[in-house]
């Protein structure tokens, strides 16, 4: 008679090490501090590498190490809900280039964009993370968080959202500033 094996130690460290890790849903409110940012909803994209925020009017200013990325921000100050957000704004913000790269967006076409990195707020949790810049204009969200602010920090629930507020949804948001 042949004797299964338990779970490899292996498995068991992968099962504790990721039931220690915060849970979040398909999307989630966020902030982005240092560009002045205290209110914005993203979706968890995983099946993206780099986050992606939407940004108007990008210019890239300086050159070498000093080079920064100047750019309108896709709103004021605090996005009110996530059904809806205003386009644009009369506030520029800037933040360091990390580098410019080729990405392939969602609909498979390549493009040049500005990488930048920036404090995330994501609950309990604050990290910088890498964004790249490109209009976002039309689309529900934003902001998309991909796999690589995300990698090791948190565990995905893509059937929930709002997670990280105790499941406010977006309706309970409607006129609240």
């Amino acid at each position: 008679m042949t004797q299964m094996a338990g779970p490899s130690r292996k498995a068991s460290n992968l099962e504790t090490e990721a039931t220690a890790l915060p849970l979040i849903g398909w999307h989630e409110r966020v902030a982005l501090p240092d560009l002045g940012v205290e209110q914005l909803f993203a979706k968890i994209d995983t099946g993206a590498d780099i986050s992606t925020l939407h940004a108007s009017d990008i210019v890239i200013l300086g050159q070498g190490k000093d080079c920064r990325v100047e750019f309108t921000a896709p709103l004021l100050r605090r996005q009110a809900t996530c059904t809806e957000w205003p386009i644009g704004g009369v506030r520029r913000v800037s933040a360091p280039l990390v580098e410019e790269r080729i990405v392939r967006s969602s609909n498979g076409e390549d493009e040049m964009r500005a990488i930048i990195v920036t404090t995330l707020v994501l609950g309990s949790l604050t990290f910088p993370a890498h964004f790249s810049l490109t209009s976002r204009e039309g689309l529900r969200f934003p902001l998309l968080i991909g796999r690589d602010a995300i990698r090791g920090r948190v565990l995905v629930d893509a059937s929930r959202a709002h997670l990280v507020d105790g499941g406010r949804t977006c309706e309970d948001d409607h006129g609240a500033l």
